[in-house]
């Protein structure tokens, strides 16, 4: 098992343990909910938005508090930089219905991602946007990017 390998049990591309957290997982946790966002601000859906907000900002708390280097960076200070840093200012912008502010901010906070996947070595998890609902049997405004 190298550094990155997988251990006996994990289902594949779930990562290894980190101080007790699956890195992976929570990635993948906050994924979704950043699809979610995009549904939700778009379609003006404030309670959904606020929701995956939330769930978003506690799965990214979890990751800080693990304190987790990846290839000599701090995962969860990038995190809070590249998305933490900016979802207030993406929330505004869907309570002013400014939708073109959302999109904008979104593709910033999207990018950061992209970032730091790219300094830890994972450049290979693009996050792109999103073409479809990653709940589908949830009501988001749309299941279309």
């Amino acid at each position: 098992h190298g550094e990155h390998g997988e251990h006996g049990g994990e289902e594949e591309g779930h990562g290894h343990d980190h101080g007790g957290i699956r890195l992976g997982l929570k990635m993948q946790h906050v994924g979704h909910r950043f699809a979610a966002i995009w549904y939700a601000g778009r379609a003006e859906k404030l309670e959904m938005l606020d929701y995956q907000l939330h769930e978003l900002r506690e799965t990214a708390g979890q990751i800080r508090r693990a304190d987790i280097e990846e290839h000599g960076v701090d995962v969860g200070k990038r995190l809070e930089a590249n998305v933490l840093s900016g979802l207030d200012g993406l929330e505004t912008a869907a309570r002013k219905g400014d939708i073109a502010t959302f999109e904008s901010r979104y593709e910033a906070i999207r990018n950061g991602c992209n970032g730091c996947h790219d300094a830890t070595e994972h450049g290979f998890i693009e996050v792109e946007k999103p073409t479809r609902n990653p709940y589908p049997n949830i009501e988001l405004g749309t299941n279309d990017g």
